[in-house]
């Protein structure tokens, strides 16, 4: 069951590198019950330290499609929006925003008015 979530999660991703490690955590998140919205968000995070921005950022959007209203979901894909400088997905209008909305939610998250005030 585990990895046939994986397979259906990740089908969108099968063209881009993905550490092992990452695939193993991933597989195990699935096994142990955790949550899509959660899933999605960790593998965001993932997804930008293996410089997958792209993927970083449909991940972002497939939290939010979980959990809408979910800080964590609008600071990772914020994080990916401030991607690497060399990268075509840095989107500083777009990180501003989703940092903007991850502070609305939790005002007292620092690494979010951080990521907000890098934007």
């Amino acid at each position: 069951m585990a990895e046939g979530l994986f397979r259906e999660m990740y089908k969108v991703h099968l063209d881009k590198p993905f550490p092992q490690l990452y695939y193993h955590n991933f597989f195990l998140w699935a096994k142990e019950g955790m949550p899509k919205a959660d899933m999605y968000s960790q593998r965001s995070v993932s997804h930008c330290n293996c410089k997958c921005f792209q993927q970083a950022v449909l991940d972002g959007n497939l939290a939010l499609q979980e959990r809408a209203n979910w800080a964590e979901a609008w600071g990772r894909k914020g994080e990916a929006y401030t991607a690497d400088q060399h990268s075509e997905y840095r989107d500083w209008k777009m990180a501003t925003k989703c940092f903007t909305r991850a502070v609305d939610l939790e005002p007292d998250n620092s690494s979010f008015q951080e990521g907000l005030r890098y934007a």
